[in-house]
């Protein structure tokens, strides 16, 4: 943690005497905070990427609706380093595989991609209690974040309140679910979430 803030510091000397550019601690702090974050994110991933490889046939699978009274809710999230700014993709089905909601959205002051990916989840769960939804199964391709969730165990990381905000809220809904699903069959909510951050390139470039 010493070193990667230090290299923050750095890089905020610079670019404040050459770009004339100024980062507030906080912001350094967090960025520093999200990189390590990454970082053991990256070692989980890792080490589930030979069980992906032995299971290539299933990134084919396509979407697959539930019985009723289920509702699928896909979610996933778009990250752009260079801006901290994220887009969000939800999509909500019935049993039939009809749309029943969706949302596309855009925020600002992100650190990460599994902060966005929380981010997203978040958004998806707040979607449903608004809507008085209880019988749902959550589905992303963020498998590091899900597990996480899933696994129920106490999360010393800095981003531990955000793991345990969500866990609480599967809690209080015991028929909610939350699984991982390949990007192949979460394909339109990765499009969508793409789309926010796309517009605002547009109109910045």
């Amino acid at each position: 943690m010493a070193a990667v803030l230090c290299y923050h510091l750095w890089g905020r000397r610079n670019a404040y005497i050459f770009q004339d550019q100024f980062k507030s601690l906080e912001t350094i702090t967090a960025m520093a905070q999200a990189e390590i974050a990454m970082l053991r994110e990256i070692n989980l991933q890792s080490s589930s990427r030979l069980e992906e490889r032995t299971t290539t046939t299933t990134l084919n699978q396509s979407w697959q609706p539930l019985e009723w009274p289920l509702f699928k809710v896909n979610f996933d999230a778009a990250y752009d380093k260079n801006s901290n700014r994220m887009g969000l993709g939800i999509a909500m089905r019935d049993s039939e595989g009809s749309l029943q909601a969706c949302l596309i959205a855009s925020k600002e002051q992100f650190f990460s991609a599994a902060q966005a990916e929380r981010a997203a989840l978040q958004s998806a769960m707040d979607m449903c209690i608004e809507m008085g939804m209880n019988q749902v199964i959550f589905e992303g391709d963020a498998k590091a974040v899900i597990d996480a969730i899933n696994l129920k165990k106490e999360d010393n990381y800095w981003y531990g309140q955000e793991i345990d905000d969500l866990q609480q809220l599967l809690e209080l809904h015991p028929a909610w679910r939350l699984s991982f699903t390949y990007r192949s069959v979460n394909h339109a909510t990765h499009s969508a979430a793409r789309k926010p951050l796309r517009k605002l390139m547009r109109e910045c470039g």
